[in-house]
């Protein structure tokens, strides 16, 4: 009786294979593969206020300003959530 193979689903777990430099700029396929972002989620940080710079038809993301719009999304929730510290 031949073996049967178990199809493996997809890990839904966000995953990075490494941290965000202040100092460092980094392509897009580099940033995405460093943040564990997709295309979609990437799309919807830019439209939230990640800034990218462009060169050409090439775009790069400073590590400064992933940081800065990870700071700014966190003041954001905590003033909607009004759990903002006094």
């Amino acid at each position: 009786m031949p073996a049967t193979k178990t199809k493996e689903q997809p890990s839904t777990q966000w995953k990075t294979t490494g941290q965000i430099e202040p100092d460092r700029l980094y392509s897009l396929e580099e940033f995405k593969r460093v943040t564990g972002l997709k295309d979609w989620a990437l799309r919807q940080a830019r439209r939230a206020g990640l800034k990218m710079l462009k060169l050409g038809n090439r775009k790069f993301v400073k590590g400064q300003a992933f940081i800065v719009f990870l700071e700014n999304q966190n003041e954001t929730q905590e003033t909607d959530n009004g759990s903002e510290c006094s």
